[in-house]
């Protein structure tokens, strides 16, 4: 099945985080000793580093839409990839895709290898991204769990 790659309107799309859970595949991009996030500019985690990471298109196998999304998001190709896990995120009305009610989302956590001196080119939806060599303490409970289970401390 080809993916289906046409934008979905802004009011169905509302209408379907009202109803549905949303999948996505998230990333835990290596470079050597260190893993890669990215600030987000949107809804949910504004602000906040994050991996990088989408939805799954209709027709679109998880890995694809991993490739795909590392491609997008941080402009770069992987190897090496690696299924680590699934994670149900439940946002509350006020940090969710929509404000004023809740979002399910389901995670699909990779992760992928990158090259030592790869050059990061950000899309719209982030602000800026940085390497890091440990897990922060106060980072969220959601990306501490897949960095360990990645290797990092």
């Amino acid at each position: 099945m080809k993916p289906v790659t046409k934008l979905i309107p802004p009011a169905l799309y509302r209408k379907i985080h009202q109803v549905l859970p949303i999948v996505t595949v998230d990333l835990v991009v290596k470079n050597n000793q260190e893993f890669l996030l990215v600030k987000r500019k949107n809804n949910p985690e504004a602000n906040a580093w994050y991996f990088p990471g989408g939805r799954v298109l209709k027709g679109e196998r998880l890995v694809e839409t991993a490739k795909r999304k590392l491609k997008e998001e941080v402009g770069v190709s992987g190897k090496n990839w690696k299924f680590l896990g699934v994670h149900d995120h439940f946002y509350n009305p006020k940090a969710s895709y929509f404000k004023g009610f809740a979002s399910h989302v389901v995670a699909i956590v990779f992760e992928v290898e990158v090259k030592r001196k790869v050059k990061i080119t950000l899309d719209d939806q982030s602000s800026d991204f940085k390497w890091f060599r440990k897990i922060k303490a106060n980072s969220d409970p959601y990306l501490r769990t897949f960095l360990k289970i990645s290797g990092f401390r």
